[in-house]
């Protein structure tokens, strides 16, 4: 539980601004609370709107939620309750391997592109891979699938895809990029083949990449933010290591896939990756920018395609490989 707010702090706020009171409980400092009411301001003016937010602040709605959209690299993503709000560890790490794709994996004369994301959410991850790197397929071809259980969260990455791509520019003429939402759990095998079937009947996935649920219930209620707790979806934050071993036992296991990036949340859950892959696959982390572990990576090292550079690209000095 946070600590009491003092009496002090509330009458500093509140003469610096009458609403601001009522974001301190959730931001804890003026200075916080100041930032916030300048994007509520710019957003709903001095007008009843701005109450009305303030008031949802004060009950730890998170912000985004109440402005309805979340930067992630140059898009604007939109957010909707019981969708899981993207997070800045995600962006770093989405735009470093978009960036690693730029560096290395196009270049060595790889025609095609196929990439599957797992758990999409709002669709930032695979919508930010896309707008990072569609300008190398103009003449190649890239294939996007996103999948998710929540309909909701289909219809979310839906909506962000057309208001970042089809109603900005004249995309599907200019690029040579499918994009695709599929709704099914990921940890039903049988649809997983089924999808597979359907989808990718001449090749394998290139890169498969995954925000899987991975908070452990033990540590929910000690570790994470109320506003967290209270108002994002559980379904997208609770889990341990079911889809990590989805990941080997299914997507591996049966050769659907050349590389990985999987997000999580500690390092007992990359010892339990690299501990079950086989042995023709090269396995390693990358940390964040607050030196927390954030992704654990892998390659089939005797896949058609060398991704040894792309990965080399991704880890950028913040990781170590096995």
């Amino acid at each position: 539980m946070s600590p009491r707010l003092l009496p002090s702090l509330l009458r500093e706020a509140a003469l610096i601004h009458r609403c601001l009171p009522l974001l301190l409980p959730e931001c804890r400092t003026i200075e916080q609370a100041r930032q916030e009411l300048k994007w509520l301001i710019d957003e709903f003016g001095s007008s009843i709107n701005l109450q009305k937010a303030c008031l949802q602040r004060n009950r730890h709605v998170p912000l985004q939620y109440i402005l309805g959209s979340q930067p992630f690299g140059s898009l604007d993503i939109q957010c909707r309750r019981h969708v899981l709000i993207p997070r800045w560890e995600t962006e770093e790490w989405s735009l470093n391997l978009a960036n690693a794709i730029k560096e290395s994996f196009v270049k060595k004369d790889k025609k095609n592109l196929q990439i599957v994301d797992l758990c999409s959410g709002t669709g930032c991850i695979p919508l930010l891979l896309i707008n990072e790197t569609k300008k190398l397929f103009k003449n190649n071809s890239l294939q996007v699938d996103s999948i998710d259980c929540s309909q909701m969260a289909i219809n979310l990455t839906k909506l962000n895809f057309n208001l970042n791509f089809n109603k900005k520019s004249n995309f599907k003429n200019d690029y040579n990029i499918s994009f695709k939402t599929h709704k099914f759990n990921i940890l039903d095998e049988i649809k997983v083949k089924e999808f597979i079937s359907k989808n990718l009947t001449n090749q394998k996935i290139n890169i498969l990449t995954c925000n899987p649920p991975y908070i452990p219930p033990s540590e929910f209620i000690k570790d994470v933010r109320s506003s967290v707790r209270m108002y994002e979806p559980k379904l997208a934050l609770l889990g341990n290591l079911e889809f990590y071993h989805n990941l080997i036992e299914t997507w591996i296991k049966f050769d659907l896939i050349e590389s990985f990036v999987y997000e999580l949340g500690d390092l007992s859950q990359v010892t339990y990756v690299q501990q079950n892959v086989p042995s023709n696959w090269i396995t390693g982390v990358t940390y964040d920018s607050n030196s927390k572990p954030r992704c654990v990576f892998g390659y089939n090292k005797t896949a058609p395609t060398d991704y040894s550079a792309t990965y080399k690209n991704f880890l950028n000095g913040l990781s170590y490989t096995n």
